[in-house]
């Protein structure tokens, strides 16, 4: 239920049922992670922090609650911290993929991008299908400017996972970074008629639209 408030925005509410939760049963992961997650969806990036410090000191092994700690730290724009506690867990779980594509992030937020790069594959050669380092990719080669490589890696990445919302957007993102106006307005047009209610994709057609000069479509 929780959760459920949370998505609607009601933070409050689901903060109130988290507390309740562990006042029962206070090693209650669940629970743990959700204040964390309350925190973070209000915008109180200390809070988060410090809720994931006070759970870790009752679950100190917790590998949600770790990973989430990274999560935590790279909100913060702490990159540096972030990248460091991530490695030192990297020691404990060298073959996880969801760590490896969360300091994939953590090297690609301070420019690390052959690090991340080869976070990313690591993670691809044990999960062909990972949509995270997927994405991580096309990331990778967008913010160090080979927007070809982007491009090259999402229609790669469609070709594993075709009917997937986030590469689908991806896609646009890229062929709006490479100027190719009109190829993204027609990319997230023939998405429209899947997803008609889809806020970003809206927002991303607007964006393309304007690109265009059509500001009355935006």
């Amino acid at each position: 239920l929780a959760a459920a408030y949370r998505g609607q925005g009601k933070f409050s509410k689901a903060d109130e049922l988290c507390a309740s939760a562990l006042a029962t049963q206070p090693r209650h992961r669940g629970a743990l992670l959700g204040r964390v997650d309350n925190a973070l969806q209000l915008g109180d990036q200390a809070a988060a922090l410090a809720h994931v410090e006070a759970a870790l000191q009752i679950l100190p092994h917790d590998r949600a609650l770790l990973l989430k700690k990274g999560n935590v730290l790279q909100a913060m724009q702490r990159h540096g911290a972030a990248t460091a506690h991530l490695e030192e867990l990297r020691l404990r779980w060298p073959e996880d993929v969801l760590l490896m594509v969360q300091l994939a992030a953590a090297y690609r937020s301070q420019g690390e991008f052959s690090k991340a790069d080869a976070l990313c594959e690591t993670a691809l050669a044990t999960q062909p299908e990972h949509r995270g380092a997927l994405l991580g990719r096309v990331d990778n080669a967008l913010q160090r400017g080979d927007q070809a490589a982007a491009l090259a890696h999402v229609e790669a990445a469609l070709q594993t996972l075709p009917d997937d919302r986030a590469l689908l957007l991806k896609k646009g993102n890229v062929l709006l970074a490479m100027q190719r106006h009109d190829a993204a307005a027609a990319h997230l047009e023939g998405l429209r008629p899947r997803w008609p209610d889809d806020i970003p994709l809206m927002v991303q057609l607007a964006a393309a639209y304007r690109s265009q000069g059509e500001f009355s479509k935006a």
